[in-house]
């Protein structure tokens, strides 16, 4: 098949009428190249200006990408190397909007301050491009991919339902800026901090006519009934109190209400038979267009195209893990996994990761496979009694340079940089997972000139000078924290009570306190590695500044929300909180940060980061040893809304962190 170029089939709608060739001498070359690509989100646009390659200050058709989930094809924005009309009108249509300011504000309730509540949230994020040439692939795996990447978009429809908000996309209309909204965060709802919570920031238009009056529509997962929802705001905790709790909230399951039985349990595979249906199909017919040297891949897809007619996953997390580095240059895990998604912490959510392994994973797997029954000791240590160190036996991480995100590996801002899978079966319970670092995010000049700005805002000068453009001591934090998911009292340890920390923590707070061992054990690994010789002592101080400047960029949303349940977002209080209390970090009231403007700044102290990560990790690790749940809940609570140096702080954060708009990453593949 010849070279095409990926765009959302679900999202397809008829091509615009064509519009004359703009006049005037500027052509295409008044907007600069950060506004061209702000307005086309808001102008739902499948278009992104990727470089100014010739500096000439205009658009080029051979520097413009062509974005996944976008209305139009390719061919109607560029022809024979030169722009179409659509184009030229769609330029205009641009033009027009910056030239018209921003859109007047109007009172509560209206449809104006929707309207324009709208596109504040959209400048949350900033659009960055992730794109892939897989044009000179042999054709077999151009045929892969194109069957994968349609499978995504049955993906994007699965999780969708999921999160209730499947109707919902089909009554936005011609308002192109709520669907571009809708479409970037998967559902009506706003989530930047300090617009989450408006009631007038959603895509739902005001009113449909004179007689009906509409609003923020409510939360209502689609894992549950609406009438249960509706009627007990507590019914997570109801849910996990009832008889057949273990039935009721297994992972790959929606409750379902029957008059007769009042809650029943109905697999995925009944519920939404024909869209899963439809992906067993496009994963079968990409399993069969491999080439003989991909076997291992091709036996994943099969596998994984059967649980999607089964409901059985042990196959698939048997074949995935099989594969790595060695036996296959392609990574996919397609499938439900994570439940950070949905209000219970219970359900997995049905994603998709696409991309190729980046060779430069062997050397840290080398460097730290002979370790790995050394962190189990380490970690034990600290955990302490009951828990004892076990065999473990799980593959230390691959690096993936990410082709496509999408269901619940796609997010709205930011990107998900690492994750450790399967989270049940016997893979899970064996310690035989697999571990991916995802390379690629942030590394763009764009990105690297944003994470500059919002460190400089917030750190004093000394502690700056440590910042570093280079990826790598956040990545190895990143390995480490994805083998620490690994180590320890984690997914099948039963704690002294018989209970895993699922069931003795419940949903929400279990996946917090996971996160929070996880990431507390790779801030304490990366100082047990240097003498040890893996990592030297210039590479340590990096990566702790690294992952303190990740910190500050989930607590953001954390202000003035002492609710906000992101498990990134609370175990970045525990640890900031923590710090401070112990002095490892201080917030320097009369110091100047290092951009030279803002007043007030934090320091980081590294002598002192050692003993304070060591007594944090002893705590939550003899916490999940011991199931502890009210020493657990109060750790939390206290960082992120009680007493806690950090809480009088987080207005400081989120507001120098809001400035600058965090990457909203989109895909281009051309295959």
């Amino acid at each position: 098949m010849g070279p095409v170029v990926l765009f959302l089939l679900a999202a397809c709608e008829p091509t615009p009428p064509p519009e004359p060739e703009p006049t005037g001498p500027a052509g295409y070359a008044r907007l600069d190249r950060a506004t061209f690509n702000r307005v086309a989100v808001h102008q739902d646009l499948s278009l992104f200006w990727r470089s100014d390659a010739n500096g000439d200050g205009e658009v080029s058709p051979d520097e413009v990408a062509f974005v996944w989930g976008g209305r139009v094809e390719p061919k109607q924005w560029v022809t024979d190397g030169s722009f179409t009309s659509n184009f030229a009108g769609a330029y205009e249509r641009m033009v027009h909007e910056v030239g018209s300011g921003a859109p007047p504000d109007g009172p509560p309730g209206s449809e104006a301050r929707r309207r324009s509540l709208v596109l504040r949230e959209l400048d949350a994020g900033r659009p960055t491009l992730v794109e892939h040439d897989l044009s000179g692939l042999p054709a077999g795996e151009r045929e892969m991919v194109a069957r994968v990447l349609e499978a995504a978009t049955w993906i994007e429809r699965l999780y969708a339902r999921q999160r209730g908000v499947a109707q919902i996309g089909a009554e936005l209309g011609d308002d192109l800026p709520s669907r571009s909204l809708f479409r970037r965060n998967q559902g009506p709802w706003c989530e930047r901090s300090g617009l989450a919570d408006d009631p007038d920031c959603h895509t739902m238009p005001a009113k449909r006519d004179e007689a009906e009056q509409r609003g923020r529509p409510e939360r209502h997962s689609g894992l549950y009934p609406a009438s249960l929802q509706a009627e007990d705001p507590n019914f997570c905790d109801t849910l996990a109190k009832h008889p057949m709790a273990d039935v009721l909230l297994s992972p790959f399951s929606v409750v379902g209400r029957m008059a007769d039985i009042d809650l029943v349990s109905v697999p995925y595979t009944i519920a939404w038979q024909d869209d899963m249906h439809h992906v067993r199909d496009l994963l079968r017919q990409a399993a069969d267009a491999l080439p003989a040297n991909e076997a291992a891949f091709a036996t994943y897809l099969r596998a994984a195209a059967d649980g999607f007619e089964s409901n059985e996953w042990g196959a698939a997390d048997e074949a995935w893990v099989a594969m790595n580095s060695k036996n296959s240059r392609w990574y996919l895990r397609v499938g439900p996994d994570e439940t950070y998604f949905e209000p219970c912490d219970r359900k997995a959510g049905f994603h998709m990761s696409f991309a190729l392994i980046d060779p430069t994973s062997v050397s840290w797997q080398e460097k730290l496979d002979p370790l790995r029954s050394e962190m189990e000791g380490a970690l034990a240590a600290l955990a302490g009694p009951p828990y004892r160190a076990r065999d473990v036996a799980f593959s230390l991480p691959d690096f993936i340079d990410v082709v496509l995100n999408a269901g619940d590996s796609r997010s709205a801002v930011g990107a998900t940089t690492g994750q450790s899978l399967p989270n049940w079966g016997k893979v899970a319970d064996e310690g035989r997972g697999r571990t991916v670092a995802m390379t690629g995010f942030g590394a763009d000049p764009d990105s690297l000139a944003a994470e500059r700005e919002v460190a400089s805002a917030l750190l004093c000068s000394a502690t700056m000078a440590v910042h570093t453009d280079d990826p790598g001591p956040l990545l190895m934090s990143t390995i480490l924290h994805e083998a620490a998911h690994n180590l320890g009292p984690s997914h099948s340890y039963t704690g002294p009570d018989g209970k895993t920390a699922e069931r003795a923590f419940g949903g929400p707070l279990a996946a917090v306190m996971e996160e929070l061992k996880a990431q507390t054990a790779a801030w304490w690994l990366v100082d047990w590695l240097v003498p040890k010789g893996v990592i030297d002592e210039a590479t340590a101080r990096a990566a702790h500044v690294a992952d303190l400047e990740w910190a500050f960029g989930h607590l953001a949303s954390a202000a003035g929300d002492a609710s906000d349940s992101d498990a990134y977002t609370r175990l970045s209080a525990v640890q900031v909180g923590w710090m401070l209390e112990r002095g490892a970090l201080t917030w320097e009231a009369s110091a100047v940060a290092a951009n030279g403007r803002d007043q007030g700044c934090f320091e980081l102290h590294q002598g002192a980061i050692a003993p304070a990560v060591d007594g944090l990790a002893r705590e939550v690790l003899g916490m999940m040893a011991r199931n502890d749940v009210p020493a657990a809940t109060t750790l939390v609570e206290r960082h992120l809304a009680g007493d806690g140096p950090l809480v009088p702080l987080l207005p400081v954060i989120a507001e120098r962190v809001g400035r600058t708009p965090r990457p909203s990453y989109v895909y281009a593949v051309t295959y």
